[in-house]
């Protein structure tokens, strides 16, 4: 027998030979530079056969890993059937990168090698998708590996997701993911099926399950909601105007409107005892047959009245001018200072506490009739699932714009003489939408200041600082300006004039450097004192009206009646923004006589009405909880509140496309989605992704 064929079975011998005389040939062989040595040789003499060799050893280590990435322990299993918002919620890329380098670390490793085979290539990241922070070179360099690397994290989770999908069918929690996205932005029922063939997405049957199973969990936890009663209401009108391309007797386009709501769940405190008040309002009705004489007027209030309210308010709302033209200079102060100023004046406070929503099953249901909002209730009651005997004792606030007041007051007029409460809808107390009347205090200032070709012509005046902070949009700025251009428009434009304003007072351009004199905090109260005395219309504005012709300033007055109406939309803007509810409501007696000025009658009404419920209607329990819920704070921030309105209409506006989608016929949307019910979920899912 030959050497070279005893050669192996001796190497073999030693290896597997406990001999003590072996042992150290044996470990010399088996150290890492032995082993080197050995198949560094080996790989010299037969390259082909070593390669096939560690190629099948390879193949069996790295199948073994994908089984075991696929077992349902590594948590990478997904029941389309059972799915719940937590499992979408709580999806994470980085999550799914960590266990299957747990789980499959050589094949993991392997995967990224392979996507970065040519590692020196440069410019490897697309001018889209790199995000230049204006740094140094390096800085540029090390944002751009970093960026390098989570694509190549990405890229991995995908491939391994293919791999242990194909081994396993039930690991599926990329696909499924994947596939509700797809569904979520409405992606063609053929495209979903082409990437769930490819392995990217599961298929078509699974995301219809895997809706229908969180459609489920979202009617749980809005019937959840009636146990105890503690939640609101709020819903608005979604319009649909479809316009084809070219307008034709067969094809003039269609217009459509549904009802998007919602459900929030009341804090603060607040217990059922704050709300047992449905028996007691109704006693008191004007609308009672049975009523008592001393009821509840139904008429509107009178002038007299609503001129009472705005003398007891004029104290508190100069107070807080004054706050805000000092908490202008306090910017260019030390920190110290904005202890001195303090938050802004109110009587009451929403204490900061995040708000929470469960939006409701979208209704093809119109909101611009009475009947219409009749049913809106009672679908919005039904998905709660109250009991009839709850509407005896206890109220629901319910959150809306105008119409929705309007609306609900010729509701009630009409049911007073229905026999159930339930009927009678005496149990709904609305509450106007603080987000609508900023829009419409835009408005009047609108038209007050801007609107109409004499404003203008004014050099100098209102419209032409417009067109200088906005050159383009002057012809829209005339006609039809959009809230948002002219919100930020009058707080610029206020800050700009009060900033101006205290550099005349002190005689010096340079605000930073009379922060550096560090002043008496008595001293700038007496300089804002001076400013808003000189700046603003205040009491001796009549004054100077009535002088003769040819001593007047129109241009003057002109300009110290929008300060005064600019810097009462900004304390408003202010308010509704840090939860400062007294004040909202003492500001807004102050906006009912200015509504009234520029003809907008029925914020007049409706507003004064609610504000004097406000007052002297409700018991003091129930004023105090609409005050707590008047506003909400999605972010829970100290400066994040908004309206309830808003919070609607930013759901409408997540809505939008999917809404479109249905009201169109395409995709699979009366199959798979609630519109509205999802929105949350697919909301914070998307970002995810």
């Amino acid at each position: 027998m030959s050497p070279l064929h005893d050669l192996p079975n001796f190497l073999c011998h030693i290896l597997d030979s406990e001999r003590e005389e072996y042992r150290a040939s044996a470990a010399a062989v088996k150290s890492p530079p032995g082993i080197h040595l050995i198949l560094n040789s080996l790989l010299c003499a037969s390259r082909p056969t070593v390669t096939e060799w560690a190629i099948s050893i390879s193949q069996d280590v790295l199948r073994q890993e994908i089984i075991r990435a696929s077992d349902i322990e590594s948590g990478l299993h997904f029941n389309a059937s059972h799915a719940c918002s937590a499992d979408l919620v709580g999806f994470d890329l980085r999550g799914i990168a960590e266990k299957f380098g747990n789980a499959a670390p050589l094949t993991w490793n392997l995967v990224q090698i392979l996507l970065d085979a040519n590692s020196r290539q440069l410019n490897k990241i697309p001018m889209g998708i790199r995000s230049g922070n204006g740094g140094s070179d390096e800085e540029n360099d090390d944002a751009v590996d970093a960026e390098n690397g989570a694509l190549l994290s990405i890229k991995g989770c995908v491939i391994l997701s293919i791999l242990a999908n194909s081994t396993n069918s039930q690991c599926n929690a990329f696909q499924a993911v994947q596939g509700f996205f797809l569904e979520s932005v409405n992606t063609p029922e053929r495209v979903i099926n082409v990437l769930a063939h490819g392995g990217w997405s599961v298929s078509v049957m699974s995301v219809i399950n895997m809706v229908k199973s969180l459609t489920v969990e979202r009617q749980k936890i809005i019937r959840d909601l009636s146990k105890d009663g503690l939640c609101a209401l709020a819903y608005d009108n979604l319009d649909f105007n479809f316009k084809p391309k070219e307008a034709m007797l067969e094809n003039p386009g269609t217009f459509e409107s549904i009802t998007t709501g919602t459900f929030i769940p009341l804090g603060h405190g607040t217990t059922l005892n704050d709300l047992r008040f449905s028996d007691e309002l109704w006693r008191k009705s004007s609308l009672n047959p049975q009523g008592t004489k001393d009821v509840t007027p139904s008429h509107l209030p009178s002038q007299k009245y609503i001129l009472k309210r705005v003398g007891e308010s004029i104290p508190h709302i100069e107070l807080a001018m004054r706050w805000y033209i000092k908490s202008v200079i306090v910017e260019y102060l030390p920190s110290s200072y904005k202890d001195l100023l303090g938050p802004m004046p109110s009587s009451k406070w929403i204490g900061v506490e995040k708000s929470t929503q469960q939006p409701a099953r979208a209704m093809h249901i119109k909101a611009s009739c009475n009947d219409g909002n009749v049913e809106i209730v009672d679908n919005l009651e039904c998905q709660l699932g109250t009991k009839s005997e709850w509407y005896d004792s206890y109220i629901r606030l319910c959150h809306g714009d105008l119409g929705t007041q309007e609306r609900h007051d010729s509701t009630t007029f009409f049911h007073a003489i229905e026999n159930s409460s339930q009927n009678r809808l005496q149990w709904l107390v609305t509450v106007l939408g603080v987000f609508h009347i900023r829009m419409a205090a835009i408005d009047a200032i609108w038209r007050t200041h801007i609107s109409g070709h004499a404003l203008q012509s004014n050099e100098g005046g209102t419209y032409k600082l417009f067109q200088t902070l906005r050159p383009r949009d002057f012809m829209k700025l005339s006609r039809n300006p959009s809230y948002r251009m002219l919100n930020d428009g009058i707080m610029h434009l206020v800050k700009a004039h009060i900033t101006v304003c205290w550099e005349q007072v002190l005689g010096n351009s340079d605000l930073q450097g009379f922060s550096e004199t560090e002043p008496a905090w008595d001293t700038i109260d007496d300089l804002a004192h001076q400013i808003f005395i000189k700046h603003f219309a205040g009491n001796n504005f009549n004054d100077l009206r009535d002088l003769p012709n040819s001593k007047c300033d129109r241009r003057l007055e002109n300009q110290l009646l929008f300060n005064q109406d600019g810097l009462m939309y900004v304390l408003l803007a202010q308010a509704s923004n840090t939860g400062a509810v007294g004040f909202i409501k003492d500001l807004l007696w102050i906006w009912v006589p200015m509504f009234r000025a520029c003809g907008k009658h029925k914020y007049v009404a409706h507003l004064s009405k609610f504000l004097r419920d406000l007052c002297n209607t409700y018991p003091a329990r129930l004023s105090h909880t609409i005050k707590m819920h008047w506003l909400c704070d999605p972010t829970g921030m100290p400066d994040g509140f908004r309206g309830v309105d808003w919070w609607v209409e930013l759901n409408n506006v997540r809505d939008l496309v999917e809404t479109k989608e249905c009201l169109h016929g395409g995709g699979l949307w009366p199959q798979r989605l609630v519109p509205g019910a999802l929105c949350q979920v697919t909301l914070n899912f998307i970002t995810e992704v």
